[in-house]
């Protein structure tokens, strides 16, 4: 009865032992059965909210696997108590009931190298949750170091880009501006534009309306001067006449002897003569006077030409200064154009450089019409005063 007993307590014992070991997380028979794996990613961190995100750089599960080795340690600390509890109070059993120290030999050889199976079992997985926390604790530096570099990364990235931006609104603010003095720039030319357009066609206007009156006043010239040479033919007709009534008359002096009668006649015929051939010289004069207007006229055109010639030379240079002028600005604009980026200020630069080339052709054209102008208001005056001074002399010789 006694060995039964101590059988059933040995039983009791046995199963207090397994019950120990399921609370404490090992799982087994008696003390035969082998250590459950307790996995340490699904376990629940302590402390923290499980909605936050945890620290890049820190291990989550450290302390867990801190603690779960040290439960382990603890399960084994417990299990040696309670092994050599169990080992003192079978042999007071044993001894009590005379089976002595065979059953301990035969029974807790057993026991012991099933004790040290799990201890060594324990010992691996400790070794491996430690191995795993090393590869864990290296890979958490290596995510570490890379998240710095990151972080540098993006901390540089973030500078060049707000300087970046830094720098295209203070482009832009100085393209706004500049696109602002263009549109004033573009307004004044149009202005000019419009001015100089409404100019040449009053300038047209006027240069036909001065070549009809230089077309009249060359004919009023023409006329003059065939009415001039009429009369001086006329003057020497009748200067013809008078010399062959003086043939006549000295003939009829010759053939008349009644001379004394006729000497009054003849004395109002030479008068008449000698007044006549004044009048011829004036007129020989007038024409002597009219070829040499003419050769005035003829020096004064090759004058106003030279004079042109020289005003064609500077009016070259003063275009060629211009256009100099114009191409620094033209590369100027194609070069800012070059820069932009903007399609908008590109046509602005684009039409403004074809409105500047249209103002300097018409500044050209302007030019030239002047020429024209000059010369022929220099003509005109000329004209105007060889044909005041022709009528002042005729107006004399009437």
């Amino acid at each position: 009865m006694r060995g039964g007993k101590a059988r059933t307590r040995t039983s009791t014992a046995g199963k207090d032992i397994t019950g120990d070991f399921s609370n404490l997380g090992i799982a087994g028979k008696a003390l035969g059965g082998r250590p459950t794996k307790t996995p340490t990613h699904p376990i629940t961190l302590r402390g923290q909210d499980k909605k936050m995100n945890p620290v890049i750089g820190v291990n989550p599960n450290k302390n867990v696997e801190d603690e779960y080795i040290h439960n382990l340690q603890q399960q084994m600390h417990f299990m040696e108590l309670e092994i050599k509890l169990l080992k003192e109070k079978v042999i007071e059993d044993d001894e009590a009931s005379g089976i002595g120290s065979l059953f301990n030999d035969e029974k807790y050889s057993e026991m012991r190298t099933e004790y040290l199976k799990k201890i060594e079992d324990i010992e691996k997985e400790r070794i491996r949750i430690s191995e795993e926390a090393f590869i864990l604790d290296a890979q958490i530096n290596i995510l570490s170091g890379q998240n710095n570099k990151l972080s540098d990364i993006r901390d540089k990235v973030e500078d060049t880009r707000k300087a970046k931006i830094r720098e295209l609104k203070d482009r832009l603010f100085h393209l706004l501006k500049e696109r602002e003095s263009l549109e004033k720039e573009l307004i004044a030319m149009n202005r000019d534009f419009a001015v100089q357009s409404k100019n040449s066609y009053d300038y047209n206007i006027q240069l036909k309306n001065e070549e009809e009156d230089d077309a009249h006043a060359k004919y009023r010239h023409d006329r003059d001067l065939a009415q001039a040479e009429e009369r001086y033919n006329q003057k020497l007709e009748a200067l013809d006449k008078v010399n062959a009534a003086l043939d006549d008359i000295q003939k009829q002096f010759e053939a008349n002897p009644e001379y004394q009668a006729n000497q009054e006649t003849i004395d109002k015929a030479i008068e008449d003569a000698k007044s006549m051939y004044v009048e011829m010289n004036l007129l020989k004069r007038q024409v002597e006077e009219m070829k040499q207007a003419a050769e005035l006229y003829k020096q004064a055109v090759e004058d106003e030409k030279n004079r042109k010639r020289r005003l064609i030379d500077i009016n070259k240079n003063l275009k060629a200064e211009s256009e100099a002028k114009q191409q620094t600005e033209r590369m100027r604009m194609q070069k800012l154009m070059n820069e932009t980026k903007d399609p908008e200020l590109r046509e602005y630069m684009l039409n403004s450089q074809k409105i500047s080339g249209s103002i300097a052709d018409l500044e050209d054209n302007l030019d030239n019409e002047k020429d024209k102008y000059d010369n022929l208001q220099n003509e005109r005056v000329i004209l105007d005063r060889k044909t005041l001074e022709l009528n002042e002399e005729l107006d004399k010789n009437k």
